[in-house]
């Protein structure tokens, strides 16, 4: 089955199939699976990709064909609240989840469904942004286990100021929780915008919301920030991360306006296999950037991966 969302400039990866699976509700969510590229006599294991926050599968597939190109096959999702996945609340838009546990019992249930079809052999995790808060916390856990682990400007951290902190929890008992912080924009421009400095990689989430707005996501609300917060403060408390030891790595934006990269500096230091790259002249959207800074990633990608032997 091949329902995805189709755009000039944006190839489906090869052998690339969408899959389904439900939570206990019966809620639909959707997923993506890819055989390693036909090159490959004897594929090298299994990618997990999990993307950021308003981020459809196929803003990925050019990740997935990296991937599918260095012999592994894929698997990507569409998390709960965005992409083709339902939708938790009336407006479509709102970004929004009740608990980080929905993101990460999603993760190990569409595993789950599409274990058969996966390689036997190394496992491994790239994670942007939102998808990086969950991966951790997912790995923290010891519920998503794996050889290595990248991220790609995770949200270990918002750019949120201190001071407002207290103001999240606060709106939420308020009943505000599924109300959003302010209202949605849907007039963003490359000059304006705060992801990307390459227009053509910039304009596919574009181009592909325009093709089908049922895929689009806008501003988030009280609820998710107060969740983004608490996973957030879980990363941060004493020995919460230092028992992990598989090869990691995380890469920084130099010129990041949406996470804290003060956070990645801190948890690079407490998880000691973990190896911290900057990338300079990028946005949040690191591997969405030019080759050279997308490059830049994918070094330190391939070290990580020499590091677990895979």
């Amino acid at each position: 089955m091949n329902e995805f969302v189709l755009i000039p400039n944006n190839p489906v990866p090869e052998f690339a199939e969408t899959f389904y699976f439900h939570d206990d509700e019966n809620n639909k969510m959707r997923g993506l699976f890819a055989r390693a590229s036909s090159k490959f006599s004897s594929p090298r294991g299994t990618a997990i990709v999990c993307p950021g926050r308003t981020e459809p599968i196929e803003k990925h597939f050019e990740v997935i064909r990296d991937l599918q190109d260095r012999g592994f096959c894929v698997v990507a999702f569409d998390w709960p609240g965005q992409g083709l996945s339902f939708r938790l609340l009336d407006d479509p838009l709102a970004g929004y989840v009740d608990s980080f546990d929905r993101y990460i019992e999603a993760l190990q249930r569409g595993l789950n469904v599409i274990e058969e079809k996966l390689e036997e052999g190394p496992r491994v995790v790239l994670a942007h942004s939102m998808g990086g808060a969950i991966a951790l916390e997912a790995i923290r856990r010891q519920v998503l286990d794996v050889d290595a682990a990248a991220f790609c400007a995770p949200m270990w951290g918002l750019k949120i100021a201190k001071v407002l902190h207290p103001l999240v929890p606060i709106m939420c008992k308020l009943g505000f929780s599924q109300k959003i912080v302010r209202g949605h924009t849907h007039n963003e421009t490359f000059k304006n915008n705060i992801i990307s400095n390459y227009e053509p990689r910039w304009r596919i989430q574009q181009d592909l919301n325009a093709k089908n707005p049922e895929i689009a996501l806008g501003e988030v609300t009280w609820g998710w920030v107060r969740e983004a917060l608490s996973v957030s403060k879980g990363f941060a408390k004493a020995k919460s991360l230092e028992h992990l030891h598989i090869p990691m790595m995380v890469a920084s934006a130099q010129e990041e306006a949406l996470v804290d990269n003060n956070t990645h500096n801190s948890i690079s230091k407490r998880i000691k296999s973990m190896e911290h790259i900057n990338v300079a002249g990028a946005k949040h959207e690191i591997l969405m950037e030019t080759d050279a800074r997308r490059e830049r990633f994918f070094v330190a990608f391939d070290k990580m991966l020499d590091r677990a032997g895979v």
